[in-house]
């Protein structure tokens, strides 16, 4: 199997409080998020970042799938190692 190409993607997801609040402690945030992983599809409206790749025959390849919507994302890059070269 190919190497899926991995990216690191920044993006902005809901946030919410549990329990009980005073309208004076209410107020509305956004968290920015960063993920990792190893591309499985891109869609149109999203992408499908794996975050674990098992490189054993016989075995599922992808675990631990994350979907990011495109309209939440801030910025997609590849990912850098060290010296500079995409991983």
């Amino acid at each position: 199997m190919e190497m899926p190409k991995m990216l690191k993607i920044r993006w902005v997801d809901s946030w919410c409080s549990s329990g009980w609040t005073s309208r004076s402690e209410c107020h509305g945030e956004l968290m920015k998020c960063e993920t990792v992983g190893f591309l499985v599809e891109e869609g149109q409206e999203h992408y499908c970042l794996a975050l674990n790749r098992c490189i054993q025959d016989g075995f599922r390849p992808f675990g631990e799938l994350v979907t990011i919507p495109k309209v939440s994302v801030i910025s997609v890059g590849p990912v850098v190692e060290e010296g500079g070269e995409e991983a």
